[in-house]
């Protein structure tokens, strides 16, 4: 997720379950649910069962990923108001300053990082 700091109060804070339980309830009623639970429901019910009720695994690699410019630059303090750097964000991201850099630069920087953190 690119320009945090554009996105509407409150939006990123909805994300929290996502984030943290690996859960989600959609608008449309579709249920995202962490791959083990769902591999236990198979338990009781059919993978077909589970499809038909709009019930379906999150993906045991799913990671989410979000940038956004500091909130200093963006509302003048650091939690004030209008900041999307709030309290509940920074229990629920893993935050990494920053230099300014070109995007192949970044895209390298953030490549191992990534596999350093999740791989080894």
């Amino acid at each position: 997720m690119d320009q945090a700091e554009t996105v509407q109060f409150g939006t990123l804070t909805s994300l929290q379950r996502l984030v943290t339980d690996r859960e989600i309830n959609l608008p449309d009623g579709t249920q995202l649910i962490h791959p083990e639970k769902f591999k236990s429901l198979l338990k009781f019910k059919s993978k077909e069962h589970w499809d038909n009720i709009r019930v379906f695994p999150i993906h045991p690699n799913f990671r989410i990923a979000l940038i956004g410019k500091p909130s200093s630059e963006t509302s003048g303090n650091t939690y004030g108001r209008g900041s999307w750097f709030s309290p509940e964000l920074s229990t629920m991201f893993l935050f990494i300053p920053m230099g300014l850099m070109n995007f192949e630069v970044f895209v390298d920087d953030f490549k191992w990082y990534f596999l350093f953190n999740y791989f080894f």
